[in-house]
């Protein structure tokens, strides 16, 4: 019986951890990104932030991205519909997709490999 029980707990901890390592990563990269990055210069965000307003005002028809799929506006422009705020739209957008990574990542090491190298 205490066999299952030793079992059961290890299996609590494995799903635990890669939660905890991405809230941490999200904490450490939060930290950078809003103290010691306090500018955004990268274009392709501020071009999808700019489009997504256009489209999501009405304006859709006078746009034209060549390169870049439909979706990316639009979602950086829904985001910046909950904080109306630029910086902070791209700011959150970066810090989630990075932890989205990290999480992916985790789970496809631990499943082509197994759970000691991951």
């Amino acid at each position: 019986m205490s066999n299952l029980t030793t079992l059961s707990n290890k299996n609590k901890l494995e799903r635990k951890i890669p939660i905890f390592i991405t809230i941490i990563f999200g904490l450490v990269s939060s930290y950078f990104l809003f103290f010691h990055h306090p500018y955004f210069f990268e274009f392709d965000g501020i071009i999808y932030y700019k489009t997504g307003l256009q489209i999501l005002e009405g304006g859709g028809f006078n746009v034209k991205q060549f390169d870049t799929p439909i979706g990316g506006p639009v979602f950086f422009g829904i985001v910046d519909s909950l904080f109306n705020n630029g910086f902070l739209t791209i700011k959150v957008i970066t810090i989630f997709s990075g932890m989205g990574i990290v999480l992916f990542s985790f789970y496809t090491i631990k499943n082509i490999f197994n759970y000691k190298i991951a």
